[in-house]
């Protein structure tokens, strides 16, 4: 007798389980809308809160809380190419270098008493980059965030946005093939002393700021500087052009 409650107790917890578990269910009509991962570059997983998934058509139910979130609709340059979208060059370098913020900070960790504070030796600091290109891009993806579609993952300002990342697919690849570029035009040793230089001033590493001051893939931004630039080119072209009538 006891044993048939004890059984009868058990399926009953099983079944609310079940019931529990149903409520938070991902139901998609069509599942080449949500992307499988694969050869032809298409995302490999939608991350976010299923209770928060739009509902599906006529389904009557809000997401919780009246939230409306969905799934990025990704351009055909955006799902495909290998090449990064336009637009997105400046957060990519931004999580390039929040990457090697990271990696640089782990292997400093391991430095002596007497080598803290102190430039990694070479071999070091080498180690680091030869490795920093085949860092973990998996969690980089896309968000929609009021209509624009901005890079999310580690480092970067989307992560905290409550909204659905299209992931995977050619996410890691445009990020390797950053991580590369800005390797090539840089170098190896002035990519360093950029970062150990920047690592002295109070203000710490920022890597918007690296990508703005020392890469450039976030100069857009930086208005002000454009105009001083562009104020100082023509100040120094009305120079040349009197001193050139003084000769004549």
């Amino acid at each position: 007798m006891g044993q048939q409650i004890l059984l009868s107790a058990c399926f009953a917890t099983l079944l609310l389980a079940l019931v529990a578990r149903g409520d938070n269910t991902k139901f998609v009509d069509n599942v080449d809308d949500m992307g499988a991962g694969g050869m032809d570059g298409s995302p490999d997983f939608v991350q976010g809160d299923a209770s928060q998934i739009p509902p599906r058509p006529n389904a009557g139910a809000a997401p919780m809380g009246g939230m409306k979130m969905s799934v990025p609709k990704l351009t055909p340059e955006e799902e495909h190419s290998t090449n990064l979208p336009a637009g997105m060059a400046c957060d990519a370098c931004q999580a390039v270098i929040f990457q090697l913020v990271e990696k640089m900070k782990a292997r400093e960790s391991k430095q002596t008493s007497k080598e803290r504070g102190k430039p990694l030796r070479e071999s070091q600091y080498l180690e680091v980059l030869d490795s920093l290109c085949s860092s973990d891009w998996s969690g980089y993806g896309v968000k929609d965030i009021d209509g624009k579609h901005m890079l999310s993952g580690p480092g970067l300002s989307a992560e905290g946005h409550m909204s659905m990342m299209y992931g995977g697919g050619q996410w890691p690849t445009r990020l390797n093939k950053k991580c590369g570029q800005i390797m090539e035009d840089m170098g190896e040793d002035e990519l360093y002393q950029a970062y150990y230089s920047m690592k002295q001033k109070p203000s710490g590493i920022n890597p918007e700021l690296f990508c703005k001051t020392i890469l450039s893939d976030c100069k857009t931004r930086n208005k002000e500087a454009d105009k001083k630039k562009k104020s100082k080119t023509k100040k120094t072209a009305a120079k040349k052009a009197r001193n050139t009538k003084e000769e004549l």
